[in-house]
């Protein structure tokens, strides 16, 4: 914990596919300057039970890997084994964004509960992990978005921020309630002064009330869902882990991707680029980000030149970080990345478009 390599692992995992038309996603993740790589992620886009639909979730474990990955493994079983999915009989009413809304809400808790089940090493309290998730179902007509810790998916349409899920943090009022109401205390900015999120699967040691239901926790698996309908104007998301945002604001990161799809990026390496922008000023941990396109994507004004020397390529991405740099500085200073005041770290602000961005710790979970 809090322990870092000589120097990053600089080595990507990448994943680029199509989901519909003028639809596609590019995902990658990257260890970084973290010991172990702890994320985890599940990318569906061809699901019998759910015709023209697609599924997403990025798992940011802490304090080991095991429940990021069983997590990732078991999610989608999870959803469409849950009673509000099983109880929706006709096609139409598995698809409905309401059905997939109560299914992924119900799905993480029984997942929570499985992967306990499932690991003896976690029930003994020998494997202490944790992992926060953020999720995205795509339906012709929908988004459906869970969201348990502070991963965050951020939903840009007509070129601003439309929507960004809320970090579940400790310092958040209703945060410390729970966890007051559960017999747990917030110190420091953290459970029992320990554990940095307030949300996430695993992390079993801190669900010891047997009087309390699960998402009456200290550390709950109850996700917050929202369902957007889905317009012709929406131009693309981005889910990511904390790696992301500690360093970066929903705004920049709106600034980045169109930036690139502007310039003929594909959403791979737009991806691939973000993990290197975001460790170059100064991200520590590990890092996942999925870069989906949707129907009103901004569109290509260039293409990347084929047949470059070293010298034209290695001239080219100089131009295009200090072109780069000048639309980050058009952005009012709110939105501009400052560390919060001490005590309020990561708190999830009013203003989805400019929160500040994440103040990164050694060993943030």
């Amino acid at each position: 914990m809090g322990q870092f390599l000589d120097k990053p692992n600089t080595e990507k995992e990448s994943h680029f596919n199509g989901i519909s038309e003028g639809a596609h996603y590019g995902l990658s993740s990257m260890q970084g300057w973290r010991i172990h790589m702890e994320d985890a992620h599940t990318h569906v886009t061809n699901i019998p039970e759910l015709p023209n639909t697609a599924f997403f979730a990025i798992f940011d474990g802490h304090g080991g890997k095991t429940v990021a990955q069983a997590g990732s493994a078991g999610i989608m079983k999870a959803i469409l084994s849950s009673q509000p999915f099983k109880e929706a009989k006709t096609e139409q009413d598995k698809t409905n964004a309401k059905t997939l809304e109560a299914a992924t809400k119900q799905g993480l808790l029984d997942l929570d509960d499985l992967i306990k089940q499932e690991h003896e090493e976690l029930r003994q309290g020998h494997d202490r992990s944790g992992s926060t998730v953020v999720t995205c179902f795509i339906t012709p007509t929908h988004f459906v978005f869970g969201n348990c810790g502070d991963s965050r998916v951020v939903l840009v349409s007509n070129n601003v921020v439309k929507f960004a899920s809320s970090d579940h943090k400790p310092t958040n009022a209703s945060e410390q309630e729970r966890v007051k109401k559960a017999g747990g205390f917030v110190e420091m900015g953290r459970v029992c002064g320990n554990l940095a999120v307030s949300r996430a699967l695993g992390d079993y040691e801190y669900k010891d009330r047997s009087d309390l239901p699960a998402k009456d926790q200290k550390i709950s698996a109850a996700a917050d869902m929202t369902v957007i309908e889905r317009t012709d104007q929406d131009n693309f998301l981005v889910m990511a882990c904390d790696g992301i945002w500690d360093v970066c604001t929903n705004d920049q990161i709106r600034v980045f991707v169109t930036f690139y799809l502007e310039r003929g990026y594909s959403t791979i390496q737009i991806a691939e680029k973000l993990l290197d922008h975001c460790l170059e000023i100064g991200s520590r941990d590990n890092m996942s980000v999925l870069v989906i396109t949707l129907k009103g994507s901004p569109k290509a004004k260039s293409q990347i030149p084929e047949n470059e020397s070293e010298e034209q390529h290695e001239k080219r991405i100089a131009e295009e970080k200090a072109a780069l740099s000048e639309e980050f500085a058009k952005l009012p200073q709110a939105q501009q990345p400052a560390a919060p005041p001490t005590g309020v770290v990561g708190t999830a602000p009013a203003n989805p478009a400019n929160p500040p961005a994440r103040r990164p710790s050694e060993d943030d979970e």
